[in-house]
């Protein structure tokens, strides 16, 4: 029906596209339980393992438990990059994004701060410490000519603006 309203995965949305898209849930958290345990498994990296003092029990890090967790953390976030590109990609006319924090302002704040003016770059530290949808696309969404009111409540400048000519309407 065309005039239905369908809610659906991002992955199921691949290769589909829609009027209006609404893409909710933006400051949720990436799934990384599978790079937090003792133990962690990478096919193409191995195992990497934490050590524990037999007589504190406290735990630290290995060498190996660090390479494979950051390996496997760079897969993640490539699998979440393609994932929100199929997101961003559906909507025909119109894309609305929802994104809640605590302390909006504060954490737009920062990505504001460690915005560098004179690359058309977004800073990589921000995409890798990024552990939701909502801080890549605000790190974006700040160099937008159209972002113009959101920059000026976090003190931002007009020289990480880069040019677009899709328009822009932020809400906050």
């Amino acid at each position: 029906d065309a005039d239905a309203v369908v809610m659906m995965t991002m992955h199921s949305a691949k290769g589909l596209e829609f009027p209006v898209c609404i893409l909710s849930g933006c400051s949720g958290k990436f799934n990384t339980m599978d790079i937090s345990d003792n133990m962690i498994i990478s096919h193409k990296d191995g195992v990497g393992l934490m050590r524990r003092n037999p007589e504190t029990f406290e735990q630290y890090e290995t060498l190996c438990h660090n390479a494979v967790k950051l390996s496997l953390k760079n897969d993640l976030l490539s699998e979440e990059m393609r994932v929100l590109y199929v997101a961003l990609t559906r909507a025909r006319e119109k894309l609305i994004m929802l994104y809640a924090d605590d302390n909006p302002l504060k954490a737009i704040g920062s990505m504001m701060n460690r915005i560098n003016p004179c690359t058309d770059r977004i800073n990589p530290v921000l995409v890798k410490e990024a552990n939701n949808y909502g801080k890549w696309i605000i790190s974006a969404l700040l160099r937008h000519k159209d972002a113009k009111a959101l920059r000026e409540e976090v003190g931002g400048t007009e020289n990480a603006v880069l040019h677009c000519e899709s328009p822009l309407k932020v809400v906050f």
